[in-house]
């Protein structure tokens, strides 16, 4: 990934009001990590599965914050029955 567009995707998350980002390490979005972590105004969890990461930006979400879960298109598939159970 390259730089202007970690710094796109970060400006995005801000103007979007994410508060908090939650991510499962890969290779795709590898260099997006260290700038999530390093940035003041967006908080950041390191999550072992999918499922977990749902679970956390759901309850953000509950007390009104944003959150947002970054994780590779395959995370989708994975995360879906933590998100069907939340429901």
């Amino acid at each position: 990934m390259k730089e202007s567009a970690v710094r796109l995707v970060i400006e995005g998350l801000k103007e979007a009001g994410v508060s908090l980002a939650c991510y499962l390490p890969d290779s795709l979005l590898a260099e997006l990590y260290p700038a999530l972590d390093t940035d003041p105004e967006i908080r950041t969890i390191l999550v072992i599965n999918e499922g977990e990461g749902a679970a956390i930006c759901g309850g953000i979400w509950l007390s009104g914050k944003r959150a947002v879960l970054v994780m590779e298109n395959s995370g989708l598939r994975a995360s879906i029955e933590p998100l069907a159970r939340t429901h």
